[in-house]
């Protein structure tokens, strides 16, 4: 099975087109570091940008921790 670490650039992205669903296609097992998400999520939210509760909605409905996904 193949390892996807997913920078933060990729995973906002994903989310500004709504297509973060695009990584439950991946047969494999999907990674981002606490890092990212604080990037993605935290500094995001902070900035006010509207994709960062994208993302953490993301992760919590598919019971993806902080960290790993």
């Amino acid at each position: 099975m193949p390892t996807v670490l997913c920078d933060s650039c990729p995973l906002i992205a994903l989310a500004k087109v709504g297509r973060l669903r695009l990584l439950l296609d991946l047969r494999g097992v999907v990674h981002i570091t606490a890092e990212v998400y604080e990037e993605a999520v935290t500094f995001g939210h902070a900035m006010g940008a509207p994709d960062a509760l994208t993302i953490r909605l993301f992760c919590q409905k598919h019971n993806w921790g902080m960290g790993t996904l």
